[in-house]
């Protein structure tokens, strides 16, 4: 009974992490806007503060929901102020910040998807060990049953009695046979 009970918390844990994270992006989006307008092109002088502003976006909504991809999201965050920087002092252009940006992007969401893969797996296992469980459980609970069946002698079947009865004045005298 605990390990259903372990189940359901689970599943409820996760569609509340999911509703959460939906609230989030959309956070997100609606910030990342707001420096969108401010800095609208990236160039060697906007570089900077429009990274800060989208990264601030992104510690302030994405990384409190993110669980157990934050470390994911804390280096996408040091990878954009890096490459912000890197554009700021020339060493980069926008286009090719961008483009590093899209890359690295990608390899962040790969290795997401790769955990989240190995996360379903192990919960997946975790399910599978639990419902064992509970079948060798009722399995020994069956097997422990006391049998409550009455006695074979109460399922006879029962015979016809035969009784004789003989008055004698006030008295009557019966017998059974």
């Amino acid at each position: 009974m605990r390990h259903i009970g372990l189940l359901i918390v689970c599943v409820a844990v996760a569609g509340c992490a999911g509703q959460r994270m939906r609230e989030a992006r959309k956070a997100f989006a609606a910030a990342r806007s707001v420096c969108n307008a401010q800095w609208p092109t990236t160039t060697r002088d906007t570089a900077l503060p429009r990274a800060n502003c989208v990264s601030n976006a992104e510690e302030t909504t994405i990384l409190p929901a993110s669980g157990d991809f934050a470390d994911l999201v804390q280096q996408r965050i040091a990878f954009r102020n890096a490459l912000a920087a890197k554009v700021a002092s020339g060493e980069v252009s926008p286009p090719d910040a961008e483009l590093q940006f899209a890359q690295y992007n990608t390899e962040l969401s790969n290795a997401a998807h790769a955990r989240e893969a190995q996360m379903a797996t192990e919960q997946a296992e975790r399910i599978q060990a639990a419902s064992s469980s509970l079948a060798a459980t009722a399995a020994l609970m069956e097997a422990a049953r006391p049998s409550y069946a009455p006695p074979a002698q109460m399922y006879s079947q029962p015979t016809a009695v035969r009784t004789n009865c003989y008055s004698n004045g006030s008295f009557t005298n019966c017998t059974s046979q």
